[in-house]
């Protein structure tokens, strides 16, 4: 985190529902990234469909858990054309998926996702899949048990550091931007909206 985004941060009321959404979803917001994870308190679940359901994101309840919704935030067409891709769906087989449709991806996420927070069962690597990581750093996390990776930011990289430390950058300064759109008092579904028409940026390179 920049020295200007710590300190917009400061004056900004961390538990508002608009804050938490950029600090964890700007990357998706932006469309740099095809999807990212929302997590927060029950008593603001309906507040967050309200706000989602006014622009072009999609999202999905993944858990609910110690008084917490854990949300897929996601850009539906852009998640299917990334799991079409030969490496991820060449990966997804060895994770003993017959095949790789965003629907069968996220009911399994799902349902394995709340086997290993709540039962501590295996935890399923295809959630760096739906999270729209690159398969390499995917495969490389699995072959690795999440060792040896070259460096770690928004997730562990194992293939093609400098493309993705920019990429990072990138994310950064998109929730910086973000964060200060909304501290001069602009509210998020304006802020969503002007990203809306962007198209979303190649993943890497």
């Amino acid at each position: 985190m920049s020295e200007n985004a710590f300190l917009l941060l400061q004056d900004m009321d961390l538990e508002n529902v608009e804050t938490q959404i950029v600090m964890q979803c700007a990357p998706v917001i932006a469309g740099l990234k095809i999807s990212n994870l929302l997590i927060l308190g029950n008593h603001n679940k309906e507040h967050v469909k309200t706000i989602l359901k006014e622009t072009g994101l999609c999202w999905r309840e993944l858990l609910n858990l110690n008084n917490q919704t854990t949300f897929l935030v996601y850009r539906p067409k852009k998640l299917k054309e990334y799991l079409m891709q030969q490496n991820v769906q060449a990966l997804m087989k060895r994770l003993g998926y017959q095949s790789c449709t965003q629907k069968e991806l996220v009911e399994n996420v799902q349902k394995k996702y709340r086997n290993y927070m709540v039962y501590r069962g295996a935890f399923p690597h295809e959630m760096g899949l739906l999270l729209g990581y690159p398969a390499e750093d995917v495969y490389g996390f699995i072959e690795n048990d999440g060792k040896n990776f070259l460096f770690s930011g928004y997730w562990k990289v194992y293939e093609n550091m400098p493309a993705k430390k920019k990429l990072f950058l990138k994310f950064d300064q998109a929730r910086e931007t973000m964060l200060q759109l909304i501290a001069c008092g602009i509210n998020i579904i304006d802020v969503i909206d002007i990203y809306k028409e962007e198209p979303l940026r190649k993943a890497v390179g």
